[in-house]
């Protein structure tokens, strides 16, 4: 909303560019020595130990000379994403860098934030031979509802509801396409989306339950998980009740166009809560007493303090969603979820569900996306095999003999059968 142009700190007429806020300049990465100082940054942190890096959106590092201007009419805004994303020179400075690093340290993880990145980019991206990361992130992943929001206003603003069919689609492809490079990330979160159980999920009336049916859908997939802090133990949204206390000064345009628009008060704040980043940015919810374990003070960006969705409970409650999670990352980092081959079922919008396989074993996992009940009828297991349940979240039974599963609210299982 703002020029991505800033006047310098000297009294000359020079201008810096950048493309997010202006504490964040863009760095000009033709300069050899910005390279050479990014790559001994680099090098600093891995001889401490660390064992690799997120490059915060890599995909904007090359800027189309001259800086052109899109052709539109006047006072109209409009992304210009071929000038400033996923320019061609983006994977030349990327393998050069990563080459480099892994000279010193051949073992390192790059996870690179490729938002707008399709899977033909993102393939170009994980290429040893491009771009060099081990994983990107993509923002594509997610089809929401766009219907039910009002135009007039910010999109990205609205809460609505994950349009499972596009969703289904949408992972599908991408984890055929990155199936011979390891997979996708698997995400649902990151501090700049509000909370898996809040957005997605239902944080009301079946908490545990979503979160835990979100966890097993996700991460059994081929892949890389990738899990935002407090997932793990169902942190929900902060609830921020004064629009002063949102940090990103599109919330506060959004606030006052809603009001002019004749939307209430509690209807834009709402909204906000349901969709802000600010929302996701609360302090890791340690236990339940002051700042939740997580500061000796109040931490600017919020916190939440709940009984139940703390770590120190749910390490104690062999019910948890902190150790389900526990039990879906086990069961990740066996060969069949490692490297099984995927097959997404054709369902209805009520379920999720896929196949990996193996060898002689096939884990069937199916998911009920809804807070209502649903039966899964299975084809039957042929003499040879033998299926059993193997990890489940709560109004999940099985029944008529084993060949249909009765799916409470937001229910999941895995079931395994093995071959002789």
């Amino acid at each position: 909303g703002t020029s991505v142009w800033e006047k310098g700190p000297r009294d000359d007429d020079q201008y810096y560019f950048h493309l997010f806020a202006k504490e964040m300049p863009d760095l000009n990465w033709e300069n050899p020595d910005v390279r050479r100082d990014l790559t001994d940054i680099a090098l600093f942190w891995l001889d401490k130990g660390i064992d690799g890096f997120r490059l915060d959106a890599f995909i904007h590092i090359v800027k189309e000379a001259g800086y052109p201007d899109l052709d539109l009419p006047e006072g109209e805004i409009a992304l210009a994403e071929q000038y400033y994303a996923n320019l061609p020179m983006v994977n030349q400075y990327m393998r050069i860098y990563t080459t480099t690093l892994r000279e010193h340290f051949p073992d390192i993880y790059m996870l690179g934030e490729a938002a707008s990145a399709d899977v033909e980019l993102a393939r170009s991206y994980c290429d040893p031979n491009q771009g060099g990361c081990n994983s990107v992130i993509t923002f594509r992943y997610f089809t929401m509802d766009e219907e039910s929001k009002d135009p007039r206003l910010n999109g990205n603003m609205q809460a609505t509801n994950l349009l499972y069919q596009p969703f289904k689609e949408n992972m599908d492809q991408w984890q055929h396409a990155m199936n011979d490079v390891g997979g996708p990330t698997l995400y649902w979160s990151n501090h700049d989306m509000a909370r898996t159980v809040s957005r997605i999920g239902n944080d009301h009336l079946y908490r545990d339950n979503s979160a835990k049916m979100l966890a097993t859908l996700m991460y059994l997939q081929k892949g890389i998980p990738v899990i935002y802090n407090g997932e793990e133990i169902g942190m929900k949204n902060l609830f921020i009740d004064a629009i002063e206390d949102f940090d990103s000064p599109e919330a506060q345009k959004f606030y006052e166009k809603a009001l002019d628009l004749g939307y209430t008060r509690e209807w834009a704040l709402h909204n906000l809560r349901e969709t802000s980043k600010d929302s996701a940015r609360g302090g890791m919810q340690w236990h339940d007493g002051d700042q939740a374990g997580f500061s000796t003070v109040e931490p600017w960006s919020g916190v939440n303090v709940e009984k139940k969705y703390n770590v120190k409970e749910q390490m104690m409650d062999s019910n948890s969603i902190l150790i389900h999670y526990k039990k879906v990352l086990d069961l990740k980092r066996t060969e069949l979820f490692n490297s099984g081959a995927y097959r997404l079922l054709l369902t209805d919008d009520h379920f999720y569900a896929y196949e990996r396989e193996l060898d002689n074993k096939v884990a069937t996992i199916i998911c009920n996306v809804t807070e209502d009940m649903h039966y899964y009828d299975l084809e039957p297991v042929p003499d040879n095999g033998y299926r059993r349940p193997i990890l489940s979240n709560e109004g999940v039974r099985l029944i008529k003999g084993g060949n249909t599963v009765r799916l409470g609210a937001y229910g999941a299982v895995v079931l395994l059968t093995d071959y002789e």
